[in-house]
Formats: C-alpha cells, structure tokens, sequence
C-alpha cells in the first residue's frame, strides 16, 4: 500500500486539496489506476479551482449549495453543460470524500445528508406553518438577526447572501431587497482564508446578476426606522469585529433564536426550502421561483423541487 501523505498541519486546517489527496491515496492500493485518473480528473476539473485551497472546516452547507447550483452552469471536457446524472455522480463522489474526512480526521461535512440533487423536499428540511408562527412570534422588536432569519423564511435568501446585504440594498419605499453580494469565505494570499463579499454571479455568463426579492410589510416597517440608523455602505448583520461569518450566524444567532421559539433545529437551508414549498404550494411557477431564488434554469429548479 502507498504510504499516506503526512500532513504538517492540524486536521482542522486541512484543506479539500488536502483531504483529496489523502482520500485517493488511501483508495489507491484498491481501485485500477483507470479508476484512480477517473476520480483525480473530476476533483482537478470541476472541484479543485472553487475550493480546493479552502479549509474544510470552513466550508459552509449553504456555502456547499452554492456551489451544488453552480454545477450545472459549469462545463465538461467537451464543452457541453453537465447533465443532472452527471451532476449526481460527481455529488455522490465528493460526498464520500467529505464522509471519509469526518469519519478518519473529525472534520466537518458540509453535504451532510444534501449530497444529491433531490426529487422533493421532506418534511424534516422545512418549517411547519404552526413552527413559522412561533418564529414570528418570538421575533425581538428591531432585532436585525431576528428580522433576517424571517426574511430568509419568506423570500429563500442564503446565510451568505444575508449576511452580505447592506442598507442601501434595502428600498423601504418600494418595500424590496436587493440580493447583490455574498459573503463568503476564500482563500487568502497568505494561505489563509478569508471573509470576503463577492458580487452575485450570473447563469453562466460570468456577469453581475443582481436578483429583487419582497420584502414582507411588518419586516418592512421595521427595517424603515432602523435604516435611518446607518449609511447605505454598511453591512445590515453585522459582529464586534464588523460582518459576521454565514458559518457564525447559523451556529449562533439562527440556532440560539429557534430555540427561543421553541423549534426544532433544522440546517439553515429549512428556510430556503420553507419559502419553495409554500411558494409552488400557492402556485409560483418555476419560471418566476428560479428567477426569485438565483438559480441556473428552469430546469435545475424542477429537477431540484419537484
């Protein structure tokens, strides 16, 4: 068997690069090299370039969706789109990458359970109507964190994109959001990673796509008195040290905040899923809900939420 590489590092900072490196050498004394060229082709093309250099740890499941959409705006050897039992195939690989870096290293998975393009959407990733009125209900007046988690329940926002948005992104007269930016976290010039806003991506056109959402009118009327409070550059979530990590606000702001409803903690994407099934359940069509969430096509989004 070949020897494992060693890695200088803590297994907390080990990259993806990392991970897939060690991940392929331990499969190497037991798969064909064929086999072996296979699965390194299919980091090295589609995976390595988005997140290769990226800690594992610090890899968000909204973060992982993200990057789940992208897939079917990307590419193959031939130029062609990728299908959606290609996209399965690749998930279903890097999932099992990610499972081996939890199981061998402790490291966080950020598929989770996720790992596939779904056919539906179970009752166990969405919030109950009756769990939304709890919500609600223990929503602190004027409490920007509390107003965001709504808002992500009523319009399918991400951890990222919230976290990005600043006040002048917010039209309190025409009672809309702009989805502009994403914070998100990268790799650094120094080797390190960091909290960085990206501009939304377009539908594989590599232009700026900027998306308007509707914002609910009690949200609204509150966000109306608190952006007197700030100038239009400043991020509306922010921390101590200024914007607050998606990773950060999930695991203490969203998490600390069901509890106080008393509602079961589900993955931040329950939001997103939440607004779909009561989106197509009142008639949206896919048209407008791919339009509204930022997706690829039409396409991706019925095959995702069907």
């Amino acid at each position: 068997m070949s020897k494992i590489t060693e890695y200088p590092t803590a297994s907390e900072d080990m990259t993806v690069s990392d991970l897939f490196e060690h991940w392929l050498e331990s499969k190497k004394a037991t798969i064909q090299p064929v086999t072996y060229k296979h699965y390194l082709s299919k980091y090295k093309l589609y995976l390595e370039a988005p997140l290769g250099a990226v800690r594992v740890n610090d890899i968000t499941p909204e973060r992982w969706q993200e990057f789940e959409d992208s897939l079917s705006t990307m590419k193959g050897k031939r130029g062609r789109t990728l299908s959606l039992p290609i996209i399965r195939k690749l998930l279903s690989l890097y999932h099992t990458v990610f499972e081996y870096g939890r199981t061998e290293f402790g490291l966080n998975d950020p598929t989770g359970d996720n790992y596939l393009p779904k056919q539906s959407v179970s009752s166990e990733s969405v919030f109950d109507p009756q769990e939304v009125g709890r919500l609600k209900a223990a929503v602190k007046p004027y409490n920007v964190h509390h107003l965001c988690i709504m808002l992500c329940i009523y319009t399918g926002v991400t951890a990222g994109e919230i976290c990005g948005i600043k006040w002048g992104d917010v039209d309190t007269d025409q009672g809309v959001l702009k989805i502009c930016r994403s914070l998100v976290r990268e790799p650094g010039s120094n080797g390190k990673t960091v909290l960085k806003l990206t501009d939304a991506k377009g539908k594989g056109n590599g232009k700026k796509e900027v998306r308007t959402v509707q914002i609910p009118d009690w949200i609204n009327e509150q966000f109306r008195l608190i952006k007197k409070m700030h100038t239009d550059d400043e991020l509306v979530i922010v921390g101590k040290l200024g914007g607050v990590e998606p990773n950060n606000f999930v695991n203490h702001y969203y998490a600390k905040f069901l509890s106080s409803a008393d509602v079961k903690f589900r993955p931040f994407s329950a939001t997103r899923n939440t607004y779909v099934k009561n989106s197509i359940g009142s008639g949206m069509d896919y048209e407008t809900l791919t339009v509204l969430l930022g997706l690829p096509s039409v396409e991706y989004t019925r095959q995702k939420y069907a």
